[in-house]
């Protein structure tokens, strides 16, 4: 796929993806949601249920699974990434056509950024979990109009790997080239290319 990456190069500002989800939040409802108990994954949960994603997880021999479910609502994803845009998060030159004439390639660069900053939040608060497989799915209209999840893309994580990860300086822009197995579906693929077509631009780790 071929992107434009001054289109979704991020200026950081000196935030890390977990603050980027909260001040996402905060931007788009003005305050942050009251959490249960005060902790980074509660407060995290909650912000991601605000902007309309839901996280489960379970235990299967030894490794936890998180699927993160997006309801597929592109008017916040949209005000999210307009939202960042204004604070130098995402580049200013992202602009609102940009990212109605793509709704799945924009809604995987919110995902990735919240998805970061959950795994953050879920090993600070999560001190004897390690291994991790993790599927992000985004509910979406096909060409006849039936809504259904797909899977926009699924990797891999463990304890190790978040320890030597220094969080305070980390571009959510490399965690799918960090995270084991980090792949895009054949689905989400598919409807980037659609999206995509004459346009240039580049989602970290989909390859040129």
């Amino acid at each position: 796929m071929k992107f434009n990456r001054t289109a979704v190069d991020p200026v950081m500002g000196g935030k890390n993806s977990l603050q980027i989800v909260l001040l996402t939040t905060m931007l788009l409802f003005g305050s942050v949601p009251a959490t249960l108990g005060g902790s980074q994954l509660a407060q995290t949960e909650e912000n991601m249920k605000a902007m309309g994603i839901t996280v489960d997880s379970h235990e299967k021999n030894g490794i936890t699974e998180l699927t993160f479910n997006d309801e597929g609502d592109n008017t916040k994803t949209l005000a999210a990434l307009m939202l960042l845009r204004q604070h130098d998060i995402v580049s200013r030159d992202v602009t609102e056509t940009q990212t109605r004439r793509a709704p799945v390639f924009w809604a995987s660069i919110v995902a990735t950024v919240l998805t970061a900053g959950y795994i953050q939040a879920f090993y600070a608060d999560s001190g004897k979990i390690d291994r991790v497989k993790a599927i992000f799915n985004l509910r979406a209209a096909d060409d006849y109009g039936r809504v259904q999840n797909n899977r926009l893309f699924s990797f891999s994580f463990n304890r190790a790997l978040y320890k030597e990860i220094a969080w305070d300086n980390f571009r959510w822009d490399k965690f799918p080239k960090v995270a084991p197995q980090f792949e895009l579906s054949e689905w989400a693929q598919k409807q980037m290319s659609e999206e995509q077509a004459g346009d240039e631009l580049k989602l970290p780790g989909s390859g040129d």
